[in-house]
């Protein structure tokens, strides 16, 4: 069979095939591109069955993919026994969910691929001529309005898509879809064909086997023939029974191969002729003993040494005797080593066979289900029905299936009313996917193809249909795009990564990610805080924030009493509740908490320290243990999120405080000096500047050491942040300079804090165990928000204050 599958669309999707086709799923896919005129309803599929046939050639399994619009080129040139096809109706499923077009269709949209439109021209002029108002009438009278589905692969396609609005007179939308559905489509028929290569490679490696075991048998009844031995030992003493009845021989003995070999023997006797210059047979010196050569073919299995038959060396024909029984002899044991060769082939083939056996088991499971056949009239009364049908459907009988409404079947109604829609409309065949419920109350999905009969008048008579159970198939697309989605979702959050990102950013990014995969109404996520060991709240859905909102100011933790969120940040570990109420490490809710059905918490841990959690709530089902890994993988993720803001800030703190006295530094002042400037000047605020020297620095520092001298610098800044505000910036802008940015200060507040400040000066020099005083030489000026400068002008004009109450020491600075 080939191990290449070549995979024909039409060229609406050439561009989105080009986008895809380099995903490993696509290994062995060999995409053709054929031109198809197609007026959105139906299409020529012009030299498909030479198409096919190059495809072939190449050594290709050979697909078409396409919608309904397959049905009538495919029995025209009789596709079906040549080539496997995909179809889907609309055609536009290839790139979107069903349940998007059923709301694009129920808004009377026109929905249209980006292929598509990019020659819409070419398809009017093949299918309506010159005669263009017969295509504009086409299709408005089927459509409101123009939706493109925008898969990205055609740049630019918006312009066509406003020229055939303007063609129709119809407003135009674009739909964003993307490649993702079209790449999983797609992806599902390649995982179809290789499913259906590894069942026919598991037929060929049976047959095989089994033509393996005929020859064996064959070879084994042969040898029957000559022996019936069935063991080594066995067939060494018949054979030695034989010699002795047919030639009587003294003394009768076998040395098997392994018992000569390592053994030397002297050149020119009877072993050392057999056994190196591959004689038959060789006597010894006295002709009283013949050593004969027990061989299969050129493979020597021993020697048979007779004594006593000295007779022999004068009697050719039992010379000849002799060595025809050593030739039996040979195949006796060739048979025994055969027979226990193939009785190890036999538990072999044994094993395979129940392997293959369990693999075409999981196959048919997935490929070989049953088809039920039915016809419904336009109302749902079933016509007629398949035995197989009314077994799918659980009941006991056609009849009993007879009794219920075909329409009432179906678990969706808005699926029964989108395929009603289609079939009245389109003579078509129509493959629809929909859960239909069984009559346990069950559900399973089912693949419904179906037309609709119709008299001349297009009246529908009646509707035809095949229904398969397509479940174990969901099932497996479903779980192929959770790991896909969840590959995206990781994806996603380590690209993120990779870029300064904040962490409340970062947050909502894993909280949205968790939520998507977990399908789950409700999300909490939150970093631990390095200073106070508490949780902080960095991303939460909207019926959390407003929980929080409305979170009593008493109460001193948010989740402090359930119980719950403490046991999961004390241990360490992940938690999982369906009953949060029953769980036994559940101690109650406060009053105004919001209800929580389904609940699942993960820690994020760094170097064994939790730095935050994840928690989700309230999802659609049950958590189960792939809803777990999924947000251990973000977990994982956030832990180095958070982590790296922790370093990031350490590090923005180094850079911009004083190490000394942890006031800011220069760059520090300056930076937020110059932010907070911008602030005072959109809401007209005054600010003052402090710029204040620490006088005779120098003398401390000759007189009691550089050591004593940093200390008074520590204890300058310590006297600052006393005097001024946590909102003001104090920071060390020189070696015995310090500058402080008083925020919202008027002159004559400013006036007391200078006054301020040198009490508590005058305070501290007046303890007696004070060995030297401190002092500042202090400079002050003031921000008029009406009058704007730069902060190198405030800068300056305080420096020269400084400098001139350093020369004058008044009693208390000019403000300026």
């Amino acid at each position: 069979m080939a191990h290449r599958f070549g995979l024909i669309a039409c060229d609406g999707f050439e561009a989105e095939i080009r986008a895809v086709q380099g995903s490993p799923e696509f290994d062995s896919v060999l995409f053709h591109v054929h031109q198809a005129d197609c007026d959105l309803s139906e299409s020529t599929w012009k030299r498909l069955k030479e198409a096919v046939a190059s495809c072939r050639g190449d050594g290709c399994l050979a697909g078409v993919v396409g919608g309904s619009c397959l049905t009538r080129p495919a029995k025209e040139i009789g596709l079906d026994g040549t080539c496997r096809l995909f179809r889907k109706s609309p055609c536009a499923e290839w790139v979107a969910g069903k349940d998007a077009l059923d709301a694009l269709l129920h808004e009377g949209a026109l929905p249209v691929l980006p292929g598509w439109l990019r020659n819409w021209d070419r398809h009017v002029e093949a299918r309506w001529g010159q005669d263009r108002k017969a295509a504009q009438s086409f299709f408005r009278d089927v459509a409101r309005k123009v939706v493109l589905l925008d898969t990205g692969a055609y740049p630019g396609v918006e312009r066509d898509l406003k020229t055939f609005g303007r063609f129709l007179r119809l407003p135009c939308e674009v739909h964003p879809v993307g490649l993702e559905h079209f790449r999983m489509a797609l992806a599902e028929v390649a995982l179809a064909w290789r499913l259906e290569l590894l069942g026919t490679e598991a037929d060929e490696r049976v047959a095989l086997i089994g033509r393996r075991l005929s020859d064996y048998a064959r070879v084994g009844q042969l040898l029957g023939v000559v022996t019936s031995a069935k063991t080594m030992e066995g067939a060494e003493t018949g054979v030695l029974e034989i010699f002795r009845a047919l030639l009587g021989p003294r003394e009768a003995r076998f040395h098997s191969v392994d018992s000569l070999s390592g053994r030397a023997f002297p050149e020119g006797s009877p072993w050392d002729r057999i056994l190196t210059l591959n004689a038959e047979h060789a006597w010894t010196d006295d002709r009283a003993s013949l050593c004969l050569k027990v061989a299969q073919g050129r493979e020597l299995l021993g020697v048979l040494e007779l004594e006593g038959v000295d007779g022999l060396s004068r009697d050719e024909q039992g010379l000849d005797l002799a060595l025809a029984l050593a030739r039996i002899s040979g195949l006796a044991l060739a048979n025994v080593r055969m027979s226990r060769a193939l009785e190890a082939a036999r538990e072999r083939a044994a094993g395979a066979e129940a392997a293959l056996a369990s693999d075409d088991e999981k196959l048919s499971r997935i490929f070989n289900y049953p088809l039920g056949i039915y016809r419904t009239t336009p109302h749902g009364k079933i016509l007629d029905a398949s035995p197989t049908l009314a077994r799918m459907l659980g009941y006991s009988d056609v009849q009993s299936l007879k009794a219920v409404g075909f329409w009432d079947l179906h678990n969706d109604p808005r699926d029964r009313d989108h395929k009603r829609a289609f079939l009245d409309a389109s003579s078509m065949v129509g493959i629809f996917e929909s859960q239909l419920r069984r009559a346990d109350g069950t559900c399973f999905w089912a693949e419904d193809s179906c037309r609709a009969a119709k008299d001349a008048q297009g009246k529908v008579l009646f509707y035809d249909g095949v229904i398969e159970d397509i479940t174990a198939r969901k099932r497996m697309t479903d779980e192929h795009a959770w790991v896909v989605h969840l590959q995206a979702a990781v994806g996603e959050v380590s690209e993120r990564l990779l870029s300064p990102t904040p962490i409340q950013e970062m947050s909502a990014l894993v909280m949205d990610q968790a939520r998507r995969l977990t399908s789950s109404a409700t999300a909490f996520v939150g970093h631990i805080d390095r200073q106070t060991g508490g949780l902080v709240p960095s991303a939460m859905t909207a019926d959390a924030r407003a929980m929080l909102d409305e979170h009593p100011p008493g109460d001193a933790s948010l989740h402090g009493r359930s119980g719950i969120w403490r046991w999961v940040l004390d241990k360490k570990r992940p938690i999982v509740t369906a009953l949060p109420g029953l769980d036994p490490r559940y101690t109650g809710m406060p009053p105004w908490h919001l209800p929580v059905a389904h609940f699942l918490a993960v820690p994020a841990i760094m170097e064994g320290t939790i730095v935050g959690l994840i928690v989700v709530a309230n999802a659609d089902n049950p958590y189960v243990e792939r809803d777990l890994k999924a947000v251990e993988r973000l977990a994982d993720l956030y832990a180095i999120a958070v982590q790296r803001t922790r370093t990031e800030d350490a590090l923005r703190e180094m850079s911009l405080v004083d190490e000394l006295t942890r006031a800011y530094n220069r760059r520090g002042f300056m930076t937020l000096a110059e932010q907070q400037i911008k602030v005072a000047h959109r809401t007209k605020k005054d600010m003052s500047l402090f710029f204040a020297d620490l006088d005779d620095l120098k003398a401390i520092n000759d007189t009691f050491g550089h050591e004593e001298g940093d200390v008074a610098l520590v204890e300058a800044a310590a006297l600052l942040r006393d005097v001024f505000r946590d909102s003001d910036i104090i920071a060390r802008i020189g070696g015995d300079e310090f500058a402080v940015l008083a925020i919202d200060v008027v002159e004559g507040k400013a006036a007391a804090l200078a006054r301020r400040l040198r009490e508590k000066l005058q305070a501290r020099n007046a303890r007696a165990e004070t060995a030297y005083a401190l002092s500042f030489s202090l400079g002050v000026v003031r921000y008029d928000p009406d009058k704007p400068c730069s902060l190198q002008e405030l800068l300056t004009r305080a420096d020269r204050k400084m400098y001139q109450d350093k020369t004058s020491k008044k009693s208390a600075p000019a403000v300026a």
